[in-house]
């Protein structure tokens, strides 16, 4: 047998989902418990792959974020409030 890779016996498959790779402290993610290195699958219901679809997604709901991610092989479920982050935000610019 040849010792090149055979595609056909063990296809490297990209991971599903859209990783993320940033979350900023006190953001309704990062309240949420959303973590770098975790991949977005699902968000308001709808399968995420890309930006696009991640956008798309997002608008279906505009105080609330359902979010289905995979950390470390498990399933998780989050719910992110925007409401309340966008409400601590005026308040903290308000203040400064």
């Amino acid at each position: 047998m040849s010792e090149k890779f055979d595609s056909s016996l063990g296809e490297d498959k990209e991971p599903e989902g859209m990783p993320v790779l940033g979350c900023i402290d006190g953001s309704a993610a990062a309240i949420a418990g959303v973590r770098i290195g975790d991949r977005l699958l699902e968000v308001n219901g709808m399968p995420v792959s890309d930006a696009k679809s991640y956008i798309a997604a997002r608008q279906l709901e505009a105080d609330l974020m359902h979010v289905v991610l995979r950390r470390n092989g498990e399933i998780v479920k989050l719910t992110l409030h925007f409401e309340s982050f966008t409400r601590k935000l005026l308040t903290n610019l308000t203040l400064n």
